[in-house]
């Protein structure tokens, strides 16, 4: 609140202390969760206008639902180190160093070394999603936050998305990672002023 914004901050299904399984989370359920949200959000008495903020693969779901509501419900966006990656990944059968047969999905897929596990529909929906289709149909103002050492996303994706939103800023941060490891307070200032009266 040290600028004047609130915040709310949540964990997707499947992740943290939000309830059902990771193994079944995929792009279509996290969407709807992040519906619920911004109509919890819109519900509170306090509410004025909305920005929305998401990293990686919530920058995904935060191209889509920014898509849907408009300007007019939601005023400004910020993605950091956005995943739309995932549906290229997705169509060609190759997921971080996993590869699986496009023709035959199985019906889960085992990532780094079989620590993390993903279902079928996680696949699906990353093949349906299209996410520069829909950032076409957002006219809000756009912030855009990758690093050049983002191993995960690479980041002329960005660079590809600035060229899609019609008011877009773009802030590549030098040898940054997909995590912003030891730097965040960067794309944090950069967030802070994009969301503080500027463009709300």
């Amino acid at each position: 609140m040290a600028h004047g914004i609130a915040s709310i901050r949540f964990d997707f299904n499947g992740h943290g202390k939000s309830d059902g399984k990771f193994i079944n989370m995929s792009i279509d359920n996290e969407l709807e969760d992040a519906r619920r949200i911004y109509q919890y959000t819109r519900s509170l008495p306090f509410t004025g206008k909305i920005g929305m903020a998401g990293h990686s693969q919530g920058g995904v779901i935060t191209i889509f639902l920014s898509a849907e509501l408009g300007k007019k419900n939601v005023k400004a966006i910020a993605l950091m180190a956005h995943a739309v990656i995932i549906h290229d990944n997705m169509l060609q059968g190759s997921f971080f160093g996993t590869f699986f047969d496009l023709l035959n999905i199985p019906k889960t897929l085992d990532l780094f070394g079989e620590k993390i596990k993903i279902g079928r529909e996680y696949v699906l929906s990353g093949q349906r999603m299209k996410p520069f289709q829909a950032a076409r149909k957002y006219k809000g103002k756009v912030c855009l936050i990758h690093g050049t050492g983002d191993t995960a996303v690479p980041y002329s994706y960005s660079e590809l998305l600035q060229e899609t939103y019609k008011k877009c800023e773009l802030h590549i941060i030098q040898q940054a990672d997909h995590t912003f490891t030891g730097i965040e307070n960067q794309p944090a200032h950069y967030i802070t002023e994009w969301m503080d009266g500027r463009n709300l």
